[in-house]
């Protein structure tokens, strides 16, 4: 009996050290798992893009900006990846010329997107279509219609008309399509772009 009762006064007792001295590291590892299984819980059921498109202006563009364009040109969306919903995502590297810490953080979000390849459709205005034009990123397509076949000007669709009903006031916008890529991995993505950029060309 002695013995039985010294052994459990040990493990108590090394139960009670080891929680005074590390229960601040117990509670820091639960409360990161706790964390990382919410942020892996948000990341595995939210909607997947269908298409990615790049929005490059010579002006801020708001978050209600881009969250409408995203709703808008997503009723024009091919379900690409079979998961019974459309969904278009724009990635904003837009700035003002002058803004010398945004315009560093937006360039390098673009030279970033330009190097990964898989977003080909550009929304830009005539600033930043002619710079992106100086790096050779549109490509010459015959469907589209403006500015020697590199563009398409969407003041008089369907898009640009409901974006400024929802009151935004925005430039005339050109929508640009990257020249077919040389890597036959991107060229699925490649066709979902051209199929969506035809479909807004009707429209």
């Amino acid at each position: 009996m002695g013995k039985k009762a010294a052994g459990s006064g040990g493990f108590s007792s090394r139960v009670s050290n080891f929680w005074y001295y590390h229960k601040w590291k117990v509670f820091t590892a639960v409360f990161a798992a706790v964390i990382l299984a919410v942020a892996f819980l948000q990341w595995s059921t939210r909607p997947r893009a269908d298409v990615s498109l790049i929005l490059d202006m010579n002006a801020s563009a708001s978050p209600l900006l881009v969250e409408d364009m995203e709703e808008i040109i997503s009723a024009y969306c091919k379900d690409n990846n079979d998961d019974q919903r459309c969904v278009v995502q724009i990635i904003d590297v837009s700035f003002p010329d002058g803004s010398n810490q945004l315009g560093a953080s937006q360039t390098t979000k673009l030279q970033g997107e330009m190097q990964r390849g898989k977003t080909r459709i550009y929304i830009c205005d005539e600033d930043r279509f002619q710079k992106l034009d100086e790096m050779g990123v549109p490509g010459q397509h015959t469907f589209f219609p403006d500015l020697d076949g590199k563009a398409l000007n969407l003041k008089d669709t369907s898009i640009m008309h409901q974006i400024r009903q929802r009151g935004h006031e925005v430039p005339d916008l050109y929508l640009v399509l990257m020249e077919s890529p040389e890597n036959e991995s991107l060229m699925e993505v490649q066709k979902q772009a051209e199929a969506l950029v035809k479909t807004l060309i009707d429209n």
